[in-house]
């Protein structure tokens, strides 16, 4: 057994746990105490009820979904009659999934998240219409649940991926009747305010149902891409069919791969293995397994290949420990003295030299991002990366944070700090692209420095919302506007304030999340980047399997049909042929197309209607 540092793979840290596709939340929840109400569910999930459950969903989704449209006195009537035509396809949905995956999916982050974004920005949302049409929520809330634990659902992939949309467009359409001020006899108030600083109910309700509609579409996508993938599959192979779960994830670990000599006498013969294969779940409908990353990855390969040689590996250590004392010193002194009250003595020498500090962070923490980049980290991870939603959807809620800092500081010499914080947070995002084989190279384990960014971050954030809603102005932190709408009459205007108050708790939740991982998981753990869990769909299996032998049938038919037509089944082949021969003769050419057409041929009968005529004698 040999070992290659420099060659990596990505594999799951432990296999899934046993899941049996049988049970279902029905059968758990209804067996024993109420048998009667399974019977009824058993019997609203046959054909005949399920569309007419489907057409009763349609004409509620119809009356309940623009709401947000109709003028007041038609959305309190819309919203009434809507919530009995689609609660009980939604119910009779929510009873038949699968009752072990609906456990493993309840320990993710991403459903406790969505969840409790979409309740609270519903409860907001009651207030802020004030009367019937409130109720909406009950079916939007429901149909949201559906969706995140649309894993463990037993129907097909494509009213999956219609569920998916059709969520995601309610949440899209409500952030934009809502965000344009549109919504008849609407309350607009103020969740908190306190002089000239406020937080809308609006805001709040804009940016949660964003997110919301924002994971919705990312579901979507996945889902629509697997169906893609399995396409492909099926034409090279039939039956061929692996299914992601797009809301559980598996921790993963970047391991050396392994090799053996397949026999001691053939050298050049290779056998490449990752980890020992690991054991899938023997169950009545679903195994799931966690392949990991297919490939290889070699940590050796950087985007530019001199600058990680040996040779300069103490240059490198020395650069990257240079970076690290500028940018923390700098940036920690910069902090202090930018937020020194001007009262005091020292306000006016600290504003002074804060910008030139700032100066020295900002440059400094590009220096050590143009570093990582060029000579640490690994281009294929760092590609991953940046086509994951996690890493995106992080990066775009600290831009836009970022952002509203630097309109609050009226982009005064703190703007470089502020600069400096995110492109700190930006490396941080990005330290899973770090190889094992690089730890040698630097100074410090990137982890921990990584650990006490988003420690500082969070801490400055704390400070930031003291200063809003305790202090007055110790910070010298103002309220511009930073969006208006003149379109609309008054016009909409989106203040500093508000904006960063309605997305804090997003990217608190977030980070917080993110440094738990970075605290509790190992060094050759990955953070950021989570790799798939997939099953194997064996009720496809049986599809194509039925539909093959119904095929095979058919063919059987048709062979017996044609046998007492022509004799056997090679004379009807050979006629067929000679037909297609006598057809390729007979084609006109492009002349021909081209002269006057003289006379109609008469056509010739084929084969086929041969074989219809025995079929009616």
């Amino acid at each position: 057994m040999l070992t290659a540092k420099w060659l990596v793979v990505l594999n799951a840290t432990s296999s899934p746990p046993p899941i049996d596709g049988a049970k279902l939340l029905k059968t758990q929840l209804f067996a024993r105490r109420c048998p009667r109400l399974l019977r009824l569910l058993d019997a609203l999930a046959s054909p005949q009820w399920s569309r007419v459950l489907r057409v009763l969903y349609v004409l509620g989704a119809c009356l309940a979904i623009p709401v947000p449209l109709f003028p007041a006195a038609v959305g309190r009537w819309a919203a009434i009659l809507g919530q009995p035509l689609m609660l009980p396809s939604t119910l009779v949905l929510l009873c038949h999934l699968r009752h072990d995956v609906v456990a493993l999916l309840l320990q993710t982050f991403e459903f406790w998240f969505a969840l409790v974004t979409a309740v609270l920005s519903f409860a907001v949302y009651v207030a802020y219409v004030g009367d019937a049409r409130g109720i909406s929520v009950v079916s939007a809330l429901l149909g949201l649940l559906f969706a995140l634990l649309a894993d463990s659902s037993v129907q097909s992939p494509r009213f999956v991926v219609l569920t998916f949309a059709g969520v995601a467009s309610l949440f899209l359409l409500n952030v934009v009747v809502l965000g344009l001020g549109r919504m008849d006899g609407a309350q607009p108030f103020e969740i908190w305010r306190d002089r000239d600083r406020a937080v809308s109910a609006t805001s709040m309700l804009t940016q949660g149902f964003f997110v919301v509609a924002i994971t919705q579409l990312r579901h979507a996508y996945t889902r629509r891409s697997v169906l893609r993938g399995h396409a492909r599959v099926a034409s090279a192979s039939a039956g061929a069919s692996a299914v992601q779960l797009f809301a559980s994830r598996c921790v993963l670990l970047s391991t050396p791969l392994r090799w053996m000599h397949a026999h001691r006498r053939v050298s050049a013969r290779l056998s490449l293995t990752r980890r020992p294969a690991q054991k899938a779940a023997e169950v009545s409908r679903i195994t799931l397994r966690a392949p990991g990353y297919r490939g290889v990855l070699d940590a050796r390969r950087v985007l530019w290949g001199r600058v990680a040689t040996a040779r300069r590996a103490p240059l490198l250590r020395g650069l990257v420990a240079l970076c690290w004392l500028s940018c923390v010193g700098a940036f920690v002194a910069g902090t202090v003295q930018s937020v020194v009250p001007r009262s005091s003595s020292l306000g006016e020498h600290a504003r002074a030299m804060a910008a030139p500090l700032g100066l020295l962070s900002c440059s400094s923490a590009l220096l050590l991002n143009a570093v990582y980049l060029v000579g640490v980290f690994q281009p294929d991870v760092l590609h991953l990366l940046y086509s994951s939603f996690d890493v995106l959807f992080v990066m775009a809620h600290l831009l836009a944070v970022h952002l509203c800092l630097g309109a609050m500081c009226r982009w005064d010499e703190r703007t470089a700090l502020i600069a400096a914080s995110l492109l700190a947070l930006h490396w941080v995002l990005l330290v899973d692209a770090v190889p094992p084989t690089a730890f040698s190279r630097l100074p410090a384990p990137s982890r921990r420095w990584a650990a006490l960014l988003l420690s500082t971050f969070l801490v400055a954030l704390l400070v930031v919302v003291l200063d809003l809603l305790v202090w007055d102005k110790l910070y010298r932190f103002e309220n511009p506007v930073v969006m208006r709408i003149p379109a609309t009459q008054p016009a909409i205007e989106g203040r500093a304030v508000s904006f960063l108050l309605s997305r804090l708790p997003t990217i608190v939740a977030w980070l917080v999340r993110i440094l738990w991982r970075f605290l509790q998981r190992d060094t050759h753990e990955l953070v950021m980047l989570r790799g798939p869990v997939e099953y194997e769909d064996l009720e496809l299996h049986q599809r194509v399997r039925n539909t093959l032998n119904s095929q095979q049938q058919l063919l059987r038919s048709l062979q017996s049909m044609y046998s007492v037509r022509f004799g056997s089944f090679s004379a009807f082949a050979s006629a067929f042929s000679q037909q297609q021969q006598q057809t390729q003769l007979q084609r006109p050419s492009i002349m021909r197309f081209l002269a006057p057409r003289r006379s109609v041929a008469t056509p010739c009968q084929t084969p086929i209607d041969t074989a219809r005529e025995a079929w009616k004698e």
